[in-house]
């Protein structure tokens, strides 16, 4: 009991490490969780589509953890809306380029 809450109070870094260490669960899910389940901005999940759009538009080609921690680098404390704006393009539009 508790262990969720007491997850989504944590830095980032260790919130992040937390939730990676259950079953099932990589540093994409631990960010999408965090983004999405307890309004962690800076969280920057990366999938196909966002190292596509990070390679079109950035010219940043890497690993998907490395690109994560770029995009928060880059996109600062809002990272994760930052995502969200590279995913959708990438699958409405820039797909199609």
């Amino acid at each position: 009991p508790g262990w969720l809450e007491e997850t989504r109070t944590l830095p980032y870094v260790e919130a992040r490490e937390r939730l990676i260490l259950l079953p099932g669960v990589g540093p994409k899910i631990a960010d999408c969780t965090l983004l999405f389940g307890a309004a962690r901005l800076e969280a920057f999940p990366v999938d196909v589509w966002v190292m596509k759009a990070l390679a079109r538009h950035y010219v940043l080609k890497s690993a998907p953890s490395k690109l994560a921690e770029r995009g928060r680098e880059v996109f600062g404390p809002c990272a994760g809306l930052a995502q969200q704006y590279l995913f959708s393009w990438e699958r409405r539009r820039g797909s199609r380029a």
